[in-house]
Formats: C-alpha cells, sequence, structure tokens
C-alpha cells in the first residue's frame, strides 16, 4: 500500500539550524550621530567598570526579532525578505533609558523601560509573520542594544543620565557571523 503525499499550501520545512553558521535577524539601527552618542556612554561604562573595550559603532542595533542560526540559506532568507516585504508601520521614537547586564549571555546592554506600542507591535508582526513560516522566535521581547559582552564581572543596572533616544525610520534583516564584529545587511524596509 503505497501512501499518497498532499502540497496543502503550508511552510516548507526549514533547513536545520546550524549554530556555527551566521545568526540571522530583523534590527533596528540607530543614526550614525546616536551611534556616536551610545559609543561615548558605552566607553564610560566600560572605563568605570572596568570592561573591555565596546563593540564597533558599525554593529549597534535594537534586535526587533531573531530568526536563526541559518547563514546564507536562499531560501531562509527569501522567506525572511517576504516577511520583511509586509512590514508595515510608521517611524517611531526608539528611547533607552537603563544600563543592564543580561548575565546568561554576558550581555551589557542600553535598555528600554517602557516599550513604545509601536516598536511592541513591530515585533509582534515580525513574530507572527516568522511563525506562520515554520520558524520558532523567541516569545520574549526586552528591546536593548548590545556594546559589550562581559561574562567576568557583574555590572550593577542603573538609571542612564540621560536617555538614549532616536526615530527610528526603518527595519534591516542583518546577517551577523559568529565570533565576527561585522553585519552584512540582506534586506532595508522603510517605516513611512
Amino acid at each position: 500500500m503505497s501512501q499518497l503525499s498532499f502540497d496543502l499550501g503550508g511552510p516548507e520545512p526549514l533547513p536545520p539550524e546550524d549554530l556555527e553558521a551566521p545568526n540571522l535577524f530583523f534590527a533596528l539601527r540607530p543614526p550614525a550621530d546616536v551611534g556616536l552618542e551610545i559609543m561615548a556612554e558605552a566607553s564610560e561604562v566600560s572605563r568605570r567598570e572596568r570592561l573591555r573595550p565596546p563593540r564597533p559603532a558599525s554593529v549597534l542595533h535594537l534586535t526587533l526579532c531573531k530568526i536563526g542560526h541559518y547563514g546564507h540559506v536562499a531560501s531562509v532568507i527569501e522567506t525572511a525578505r517576504r516577511i520583511g516585504d509586509v512590514v508595515a508601520g510608521r517611524g517611531f521614537d526608539v528611547t533607552l533609558t537603563r544600563l543592564m547586564h543580561f548575565q546568561g549571555a554576558g550581555a551589557v546592554v542600553f535598555a528600554s523601560d517602557a516599550v513604545a506600542a509601536e516598536l511592541s507591535g513591530l515585533n509582534a508582526d515580525l513574530v507572527r509573520g516568522l511563525r506562520r513560516e515554520g520558524f520558532k522566535p523567541p516569545s520574549g521581547f526586552k528591546p536593548h542594544v548590545t556594546f559589550v559582552y562581559e561574562k567576568r564581572f557583574l555590572v550593577p543596572e542603573t538609571l542612564l543620565s540621560r536617555p538614549i533616544r532616536w526615530r527610528a525610520l526603518e527595519v534591516e534583516l542583518v546577517l551577523s557571523p559568529p565570533g565576527e564584529t561585522r553585519h552584512e545587511v540582506l534586506g532595508r524596509w522603510a517605516l513611512i
């Protein structure tokens, strides 16, 4: 007896995730002047707390939604671009108010106390789109910008003396090779 197979129009099966492959994610990137402001604050924190130097300004970003470690798998990138193509929304303000240390990952970050409705909605839209395509994006969302990884010391949580702000006007699809401090932008979508 043979078994029949039907294409019911669901998502194509995903290739297995490879933790050695580059990480793929959707992100917001601060404009250059705000990147310099973040770097100045990050350098001060790193000096004060005796941390290693901050990562370069070119990789500063706020992760909207992690996709996974798939590298240059064409089908995954194409699916992510299709999800990006339906990103809708208007530009909105991002505000980072707090220094935090995510001990598990070792990430020292500038984070938001309150998540803007537009930012939360954009994350939710991307998560829904990824789930429809068979991905398993993380369910929690704590907007932040990582500026250094440090597991040796605990950095105390504090309010920033002055909030870091920028207007988010674009979503990026980013590929980040493991162990390297560089990003490859694979797609951009305007928030108008």
